[in-house]
C-alpha cells in the first residue's frame, strides 16, 4: 500500500481535483492467476466503499480479506 499512497499523492499534485481509489493484492505460490485478480477486484471495491482516496489490500490465498 506504500505505492498506492505514492501513486495517489502523485496523482493529486498533478491534476488536484482528481480522486483515486487502489485496490492491492498479493500472489501467493498457490494462487491462479483468476485468484489474484478476485482478489484484487474485492479490495479495490473495499476502497471505494471506504471512501475517497483510499487504498485497500486483500489476500483470500493467504488467509487474509480486504484491510
Amino acid at each position: 500500500l506504500d505505492t498506492a499512497a505514492r501513486v495517489r499523492r502523485w496523482t493529486q499534485e498533478s491534476v488536484p481535483s482528481t480522486t483515486l481509489s487502489i485496490g492491492v493484492a498479493e500472489l501467493a505460490v498457490s494462487a491462479t492467476a483468476d485468484a489474484l485478480l478476485e482478489d484484487a477486484d474485492r479490495a479495490l471495491y473495499a476502497a471505494k466503499r471506504a471512501g475517497r482516496d483510499t487504498g485497500r489490500s486483500g489476500s483470500a490465498a493467504l488467509g487474509r480479506g480486504a484491510d
